[in-house]
Formats: structure tokens, sequence, C-alpha cells
């Protein structure tokens, strides 16, 4: 019988320290969540420092987004900025070719016209100078003045008289 209690007082050591070895493994564990969750919330604590830092990741994320944003907007900029180079080009390419045959053609037509044109303008001369000769035959004079140089030409008024004719210096 005394065999027995020893044998049972053994089975209730052993079970106890069993029992005590899981709750002492329970309770690391309860202890490392307890940690983790205090490592978690202890940025939290002081609200100002949680709120700064929290500031801090937003801006930096703000910051990376705007810079992403200004260079695509440089981007976009460099890409209208060509094509309008490019539309600009084409543009004056083709206003130039139409001044080239233009120009062409003017110059083919004062190649044809030249001997024309030129009798066409000593005839303009000739009828000018011999008007600016004509006498004076409805009885008004000259108009000289004491300022009369020498290449001053008299000129025919509407009224059939004549006055003094000032070249352009």
């Amino acid at each position: 019988m005394l065999a027995k209690a020893v044998d049972e007082q053994v089975n209730e050591q052993r079970l106890l320290r069993e029992a005590l070895e899981d709750v002492a493994v329970r309770l690391e564990h309860v202890e490392a969540t307890t940690a983790a969750l205090a490592d978690k919330i202890e940025p939290w604590s002081d609200p100002g420092a949680a709120t700064a830092d929290l500031a801090v990741r937003v801006e930096k994320r703000i910051g990376k987004r705007f810079d992403e944003l200004a260079m695509a907007l440089d981007d976009m900029a460099v890409t209208i900025e060509n094509r309008a180079v490019d539309v600009m080009a084409e543009d004056l390419d083709a206003v130039a070719d139409e001044l080239r045959k233009a120009v062409a053609e003017l110059a083919r037509l004062l190649v044809r016209d030249r001997n024309r044109i030129g009798r066409t303008l000593t005839e303009h001369r000739n009828a000018i100078l011999a008007e600016l000769r004509l006498p004076a035959s409805n009885g008004h004079a000259l108009d000289l003045r004491d300022d009369y140089e020498e290449d001053d030409e008299p000129d025919v008024v509407a009224g059939g008289g004549r006055r003094l004719l000032r070249r352009l210096r």
C-alpha cells in the first residue's frame, strides 16, 4: 500500500510537472505574442511620433508621384514639341515649294514680257516728258520759285497750269 501510495504520489507529481511545463510553454507563447503586440502598439502610444512617421511616409509617396508626374509631363512636352517642329517643317517646305513655283513663274513671265515692259516704260517716260515740255497754252505761267534747283522739274497741274516738282532725296 505504501508502494501504491508512493506510485500515486509520483504519478501526481509527474502530471503536475507536465501540466506546469505545458503552462510554461503557453506562458512563453503568450509573452512572445504580447511582446510582438507591444512592438506594434508602441509607435502608436505616442500619437505625435506616429503621425509624424505617417506624414513622412505619405510625403515620400506623394513626392514620388509628383516626380513621376513631372517626368510624364516632360516627356509629353518633348513629344508635343517634336510633333510641332515636324508639322511646321512640313508646312514650311510646302510654302517654300509654292514660293519657288511662283518666283519661277514670275521670272518666266518677266523674261517673256521683257521687251514689252521696256517699250511700255519708254512710252510712259516719253509721254511724261512731252507733257512737261509743252508750253502753257491756257495762259498759266510756270511757277518757278527762288529756291528752284537745277534737278527740279516743273509739273503740270490739273487746271492746265504748271507747278514746281520737287524730287525726293
